[in-house]
């Protein structure tokens, strides 16, 4: 309760959105990045956040994608984890690593 709910109709969570206008207004620099569909919606949200210069961490497991004709969801996680994002884009984590964050904010 009490928590800003901010719909959206693009793969970016940034997109036509006001998510980018609230974050300004809480002066959020930070961002933890979790959810569903890792080369979609999560990979484009990370990459129109990091244009942005947010800081983001992404805990280990906290998202997930689904088998295509061409990749197994796991090769897909580990793909975009491991070799895209990961010391680029964000800093993947351990879920350890995030609680402590969640903390201390």
């Amino acid at each position: 309760q009490g928590e800003k709910i901010i719909d959206k109709n693009f793969n970016s969570a940034f997109h036509r959105t006001k998510l980018r206008d609230y974050l300004e207004e809480k002066k959020i620099k930070s961002l933890m990045i979790v959810g569903m569909q890792t080369e979609y919606c999560v990979d484009t949200t990370i990459k129109s956040a990091f244009d942005y210069e947010y800081k983001m961490y992404i805990p280990e497991g906290a998202n997930t994608t689904f088998d295509n004709d061409r990749l197994s969801g796991e090769v897909i996680h580990r793909f975009y984890n491991q070799d895209i994002w990961d010391k680029r884009f964000a800093d993947v984590i351990s879920m350890d690593e995030a609680l402590k964050i969640i903390k201390n904010k």
